[in-house]
């Protein structure tokens, strides 16, 4: 027998695009700037580059965006009156202070 209470639950990405600088180009750029450390190079590719690596790994054409093209909004986290503890500020200045710390 049921209480008749009914919850909603939903399901989000965090994501903060309140941030200029929110994609992993942009947070990889950073972090090489911050540390000198060549494994943050990024190299630009077109699309279908991104495609013909999905499919050169896994046999078949994504049929979604992969992460890289993934844009996150943060609208109806906002609705529901959501609000960050920490911001990618925060985040930026942690994994650079982590791998300064292990390059010392």
């Amino acid at each position: 027998m049921g209480l008749g209470i009914s919850v909603r639950v939903c399901t989000y990405n965090l994501a903060e695009d309140d941030f200029r600088d929110c994609s992993y180009e942009a947070i990889l750029r950073r972090l090489r700037a911050s540390t000198g450390h060549r494994k943050f190079d990024v190299v630009p590719a077109p699309v279908i580059a991104d495609q013909l690596i999905s499919f050169a790994r896994f046999g078949n054409l994504p049929v979604r965006f992969t992460f890289g093209q993934m844009v996150f909004a943060t609208d109806k986290l906002k609705e529901e009156g959501f609000r960050p503890r920490f911001a990618l500020e925060n985040l930026y200045r942690e994994a650079i202070g982590r791998i300064s710390a292990t390059q010392e």
